[in-house]
């Protein structure tokens, strides 16, 4: 439901924004769905109404998605810097000489 990897379903941090933006993304299709399902007439007299409302849920929807967003990219912050910690030290870093010439490799 909230993506491929199970990690990521897993997590309290998304979860809770996610379930959030599902709430939104729920209540948004309910005010479009009763707004498809009354007459014409009703429709043009609640539409300014129903206008507000529809812009309250689109700035919602786009809050929580940023928010969203945010934990996903601390999460992984977080998840690559315990990575690193494990990872093995990088190469030594080679003189000019050494770039310049292969000869020079043969010597370290």
């Amino acid at each position: 439901m909230y993506g491929s990897t199970p990690a990521m379903a897993i997590d309290p941090a998304l979860r809770g924004t996610l379930d959030d933006l599902m709430v939104s993304l729920q209540r948004a299709l309910k005010l479009v769905t009763e707004c498809q399902e009354k007459r014409k007439l009703l429709r043009v007299l609640r539409s300014g109404d129903m206008a507000r409302e529809l812009g309250r849920v689109h700035k919602d929807i786009t809050r929580k998605v940023m928010l969203s967003t945010f934990a996903a990219n601390v999460r992984n912050n977080i998840m690559l810097t315990t990575n690193m910690q494990y990872a093995p030290p990088p190469p030594p870093m080679l003189s000019m000489a050494e770039m310049c010439c292969p000869s020079a490799w043969n010597r370290r």
